[in-house]
């Protein structure tokens, strides 16, 4: 489930401590701790807090990019704080509603529901239709046209990912159903290797073998709640961590922040 949200080209040659394709959603606690205490290492070494603006402009992670400029910018820690913890708000809420665009899709799937109508639905959770929902259905149409059962298109077409903006995921989603609506619910299982969205391709797996709709959809509220928690979790060690780094806290004082987020039992 990995891509990076800015499209824009960047310079092969630049390193980043952190992989482009890092994840928070995905990235284990650990391995977030890991990049604040390497990133601490190397900022001892170059006495140079430059390295920190330079580190959020090769970095794909939207919001360990904003932390780290928040970090190198002039504000104070409160308002770091505070403009950090708008971030976590954001992309949380963008995250709940991609989650909630699964769960009807799943829905959809198994009333075995109209695609114009499972649009609808999907664009009812938007203060405003994100897009037409003529446009979704004709491209959606003429992705399936064009799908042959042994064509590579498959793989790009459900290729479902959280990191794509709303109205691509939605255009997906509804592929998605629309494939499994035309070749049976067993094509749940052609889908599910290419479907980088990690609930849903389990939520796949599940009705190509057989599990009725309350067992899978209570699956999914779980993962989504317990998904949200953990990202947000993750978000504010990496916000107390940049803090430290940002601070010249002592690599111990660093280490034992970290640890504050983590299960040593």
């Amino acid at each position: 489930m990995h891509h990076d949200v800015d499209n824009s080209p960047k310079d092969n040659t630049d390193d980043s401590l952190m992989d482009r394709d890092f994840d928070i959603m995905e990235m284990p606690v650990s391995g977030l701790a890991a990049y604040w205490l390497s990133l601490k290492k190397i900022l001892d070494d170059q006495e140079d807090d430059s390295l920190l603006l330079e580190e959020s402009q090769h970095t794909s992670e939207p919001y360990i990019s904003h932390i780290l400029r928040l970090a190198a910018s002039p504000f104070g820690d409160e308002r770091v704080s505070l403009l950090a913890k708008e971030k976590k708000r954001t992309l949380l809420h963008d995250l709940r509603r991609k989650l909630d665009l699964v769960d009807i899709t799943v829905r959809a799937l198994f009333a075995n529901e109209n695609p114009r109508l499972t649009i609808v639905r999907m664009n009812a959770i938007f203060s405003a239709p994100r897009i037409a929902e003529h446009e979704v259905f004709e491209t959606a149409t003429q992705w399936l046209a064009s799908i042959r059962e042994d064509d590579a298109d498959l793989a790009k077409f459900a290729e479902v990912d959280h990191v794509h903006r709303s109205e691509t995921l939605l255009i997906k989603l509804i592929f998605c159903q629309m494939y499994a609506r035309r070749m049976g619910r067993d094509a749940c299982r052609l889908l599910a290797p290419y479907v980088r969205f990690g609930s849903l391709s389990e939520a796949f797996l599940l009705i190509a073998d057989g599990f009725e709709e309350d067992i899978v959809i209570s699956i999914l509220r779980s993962r989504k709640k317990e998904l949200l928690s953990d990202t947000a979790c993750k978000m504010d060690m990496a916000l107390e961590l940049a803090l430290g780094v940002r601070n010249h806290f002592p690599y111990e004082d660093i280490f034992t922040i970290a640890m504050s987020y983590m299960n040593t039992t």
